[in-house]
């Protein structure tokens, strides 16, 4: 059952790519009976090697994973070393293609030659026999011998309880923490113990350091390019800088899902003999320290490769710190309004919660005003230092807004969930 499933999402993916190619065969060269089999086999093998290949990946990472400890946040940066690799071939992509087709002839005898199972594989869709035979018995070989090493294994690593470390107990005494730090070491143990929690709503965190280490090392020659680009429209630089932030800060939104990743559990926080507010103050302050002090990192990195007037640099600080507090208020403030405590999967609430999806979109529309305002509408006529300070004092506005809000009714709507 679980295969099937494997298989039917490698043969989507499988024919989305390889159908095309097939059809634009058929049409330059000619639809004949073996042509058109071979095309389907062809399609029909290589949705079975993605169904090899995906079984035996995840054997490995199976095995793996019950070797490490840590396991969320290696599953983090795997994930995040993952895009970096898609993203880097993704943009590869054209001028690799357009290499490709400037030298077919080269790369196809290369491709005949150095690689000749890959050709002879290509020699299925023209219809060849010969070929079809040899790579139809590779590939059920193949198949039969992950067949039988999951048969053999699947059980013992689905019922596995991983690597268990047996370690002699000593008393020690146990250091008391306040209230607050409580709190806060609760949601940030929550926060790391989950990988989806972590990289759906706080990239900004992981990216941010990113952002700081290619700006040193990029950011000079970006920002005189951006400085010749827009020379007659003085602020825009600047302007830019603001957006690039705002998107990255707009990534982490811990705590819209916060409040409804309890769950069933949520009881538990309404029986603690301890203040409401407390309690979303704990959650606000873990998206203000996963977010601001990354951020603040960019921002010392940026003044090093491109030194601004204090004057900007202190508009630049409140304006980031103005944001950070607001997207937090705002999340937990739609967090409480529209919770989702019956999810069976922490997806739910992480991924297609309401609070989730507005947040995201109030980030967004934030970038487009902040953008258009300044480059679009007659904003740079203001300058970079008042037309920023409109938009500190709006952020704060709509913190205290927020504030007020989540002090009043949102301590009554959360104690009635």
């Amino acid at each position: 059952a679980r295969l099937f499933g494997v298989y039917l999402m490698g043969l989507l993916y499988s024919v989305v790519v390889i159908l095309p190619a097939i059809i634009v065969y058929w049409v330059i060269a000619g639809v004949t009976l073996p042509v058109v089999l071979g095309g389907f086999l062809m399609t029909l093998l290589i949705s079975v090697f993605v169904l090899i290949i995906s079984c035996v990946l995840g054997w490995m990472v199976a095995k793996i994973s019950q070797k490490l400890k840590h396991k969320s946040l290696i599953t983090v940066l795997v994930s995040l070393a993952v895009i970096g690799i898609y993203y880097f071939v993704y943009f590869k992509a054209q001028s690799l293609i357009q290499n490709l087709l400037a030298n077919a002839a080269v790369y196809g005898a290369r491709i005949k030659g150095a690689a000749y199972p890959v050709y002879l594989f290509g020699c299925i869709g023209i219809g060849d026999v010969r070929a079809s035979v040899i790579v139809f018995a590779a590939v059920a070989v193949l198949f039969f011998l992950m067949w039988v090493l999951l048969s053999r294994s699947f059980l013992q690593i689905a019922t596995s309880t991983g690597k268990v470390i047996h370690r002699e107990y000593r008393e020690k005494h146990s250091r008391q923490r306040s209230i607050d730090a409580a709190l806060l070491g609760k949601e940030f143990s929550r926060f790391t113990a989950s990988p989806n929690y972590m990289l759906n709503c706080g990239l900004g965190t992981f990216l941010m350091p990113l952002c700081a280490i290619a700006v040193l090392w990029k950011g000079g020659e970006l920002f005189e390019m951006l400085d010749a680009m827009f020379a007659e429209t003085e602020g825009s630089v600047m302007l830019l800088l603001c957006v690039v932030f705002c998107g990255l800060v707009s990534m982490n939104f811990m705590t819209a899902p916060s409040v409804s990743l309890e769950g069933k559990s949520l009881w538990l926080l309404q029986s603690l003999p301890v203040e409401t507010w407390r309690i979303f103050r704990a959650k606000i302050r873990m998206q203000l320290l996963l977010t601001g002090l990354p951020l603040l990192l960019c921002i010392v990195c940026m003044e090093v490769v491109y030194p601004i007037h204090s004057t900007q640099l202190l508009i630049l600080l409140l304006f980031a710190g103005s944001y950070v507090l607001f997207m937090a208020l705002v999340g937990l403030l739609f967090g409480i309004k529209m919770p989702t405590l019956t999810w069976t999967n922490e997806i739910m609430p992480i991924k297609q919660g309401g609070a989730v999806i507005i947040t995201l979109l109030c980030g967004f529309i934030y970038m487009i005003v902040l953008f258009a305002g300044f480059m679009l509408l007659p904003g740079w006529r203001l300058g970079f230092g008042r037309y920023m300070s409109c938009f500190v004092s709006a952020n704060l506005l709509l913190s205290v807004y927020c504030y007020l809000w989540l002090r009043k009714k949102g301590v009554a709507r959360f104690s009635a969930l």
